[in-house]
């Protein structure tokens, strides 16, 4: 069918009966998906309503996406509906076809354009960022994150942070926002706020996160995009549901739902956001449960800063349901949605932005919603650095796999737990808490009172003691002194050490702050002029063996 015919059969189904059906057809055999109007009145009823792609109703009305199975469902149940034109032939898009038309960020990159982008960061600032392939689409395309980070290729234990963009294909304001927001990290080091970010958090972009849908048609152009995959199925119903199970959709997990699986559990997101379209507002947890999140106060407080800052630069944006934040099950409840897995699978901390109510604008207006949003998008990753984070450790120094709870407040997997390096962050409105740190063999600890203070970190290291008649097995012994110390520190290892030994210094945040390599010597020496007075911990590996030192710099 060439474009001209599809066109042709678009105004057919506007101005034909709802009973005829053939157009309808002859779409769903061409692209896979429909798009269709239907009162909520035969909405509200349908079993599993949850797992369709449905819009929320206005004046009435909700704009659903339908595959071919939801369609005869429809037929078959003889829900009435009426054809609508897809979104993304609203606008004829405006598109890059190489960098350089990139540079006011008015226009949809081609893909191609796109990788190029990529891989353009890369080369041009090697020390402060690379692409990590998150896996590929259905069609083999390529699924990326670009990474950004100070002194790329030794940057443990910073917080990691994610941003991603365009999962439903049609939804692409996120696609440039998320792109023109690397080249803006990038070439604003001189900024105080940009550079204590990039200094400070493992920040990873993932601009296009269904590119089958977005590239439907061709590479070249993103007019008629697609929300589905190209196995016609919602990439945004198909995760893990904390209540309705592995498929809650009925489908099998797509290559792009496993690839962000496998993703996002390799990492530690401790924060991070997936940006949509179709209405302008921030939405929080959660989307399946009625119930409030454990940290309900905290994501609507997260949430009311995003906005604040948007409506401190246009007061007529992003002013959706609750003057733009809504709790997810109070706007239409979701099942198998990105979010509550992270929330609830990985005990991350993650919001939904919905970034524009035309989903695929005139390429135009893009400067603008950069504009409206550049602010809140670099302020939300500054909520990485905020809560309460330590390190927690057994006597030794080395590093725990420890739980951390609030009493009579965690619930649905709302706790958090310690990283490889023993590190952990827990997110909180400002008030007091008590925390309880546990580990398998660990003596329990209890802290009651910890402040939390809005826009502020709270630093709180714990060491658990062994079991009474269990002795810490040391592994690796070192002896580090002066300690404290202020211009030099000598580390004199035990005989164990026999070949090479990698050594890493941390600060209290969990930054990495030095590392090295000793070649088989007993005796190492290490510069720590310039470094800020605090308390460190010094990591050394030795093989499989390992030890964790605190570290006094006065």
């Amino acid at each position: 069918m060439t474009k001209k015919n599809y066109i042709v059969l678009i105004v057919i189904l506007l101005v034909g009966s709802v009973q005829a059906q053939q157009p309808l057809e002859l779409v769903l055999q061409e692209r896979g998906e429909v798009v269709v109007s239907v009162e909520w009145e035969h909405l509200k009823n349908i079993e599993n309503i949850e797992s369709l792609s449905i819009e929320m109703p206005v004046n009435g009305k909700s704009m659903v996406y339908l595959n071919a199975k939801q369609y005869n469902y429809f037929i078959e149940n003889n829900i009435p509906f009426v054809p609508e034109v897809a979104p993304s032939f609203l606008y004829k898009a405006k598109m890059a076809n190489d960098q350089s038309e990139m540079s006011n960020w008015d226009a949809y990159p081609s893909y191609e354009v796109y990788l190029d982008l990529m891989e353009q960061f890369t080369k041009k600032f090697p020390d402060l960022c690379q692409i990590d392939t998150i896996g590929y689409s259905t069609n083999k395309r390529l699924l990326l994150a670009l990474k950004i980070t100070a002194n790329i290729n030794n940057s443990n234990a910073r917080p990691e942070f994610l941003y991603s963009s365009s999962m439903h294909g049609d939804e692409l304001v996120g696609y440039v926002l998320m792109l023109r927001l690397a080249d803006y990290l990038l070439n604003n080091m001189d900024n105080e706020q940009v550079a204590s970010l990039v200094n400070n958090v493992n920040i990873y972009i993932n601009p296009l996160a269904n590119p089958d849908g977005t590239f439907y048609t061709s590479n070249s152009t993103v007019s008629g995009a697609k929300r589905f995959n190209a196995n016609f199925v919602d990439i945004n119903r198909n995760f893990p549901d904390p209540k309705r199970g592995d498929h809650p959709d009925g489908e099998q997990w797509q290559p792009e739902t496993v690839a962000m699986m496998n993703f996002m559990e390799k990492h530690n997101f401790v924060l991070s956001m997936n940006h949509h379209g179709g209405i302008e507002v921030i939405n929080y947890p959660w989307d399946t449960f009625s119930k409030r999140h454990a940290d309900d106060e905290w994501f609507k407080f997260i949430s009311r800063d995003y906005v604040d800052t948007v409506h401190a630069i246009n007061d007529t944006y992003m002013t959706d349901l609750s003057n733009g934040i809504t709790n997810g099950y109070d706007w239409y409840e979701v099942a198998g949605g990105r979010q509550d897995y992270v929330n609830y699978f990985l005990r991350g901390r993650e919001i939904t932005s919905e970034l524009s109510t035309v989903k695929l604008p005139d390429a135009g207006t893009l400067p603008d919603y950069w504009n409206y949003n550049y602010k809140s998008l670099l302020n939300y990753i500054n909520q990485a650095l905020y809560g309460v984070t330590g390190f927690v450790t057994n006597s030794l120094g080395n590093p725990l796999k420890a739980t951390i709870t609030i009493p009579n407040y965690d619930e649905d997997s709302t706790h958090v737990r310690t990283q490889e390096s023993g590190v952990y962050y827990r997110f909180l409105k400002g008030g007091k808490y008590t925390m309880v740190f546990e580990a398998d063999g660990y003596e329990t600890r209890e802290f009651t009172d910890v402040i939390v203070e809005d826009f502020m970190q709270t630093e709180l290291s714990v060491i658990l003691k062994k079991h009474t008649g269990i002795n810490d097995a040391k592994v690796l012994s070192a002896n580090i002194y002066p300690n404290p110390a202020n211009e030099l520190i000598n580390i004199e290892f035990s005989e164990y050490v026999n070949n090479t030994s990698q050594i890493a210094i941390y600060n209290v945040l969990g930054k990495q702050v030095h590392y090295s390599v000793n070649e088989s010597s007993n005796i190492f020496k290490i510069s720590i002029r310039g470094f800020s007075p605090g308390i460190y911990h010094i990591s050394i590996r030795n093989g499989v063996n390992s030890v964790s030192e605190k570290l006094i710099i006065n």
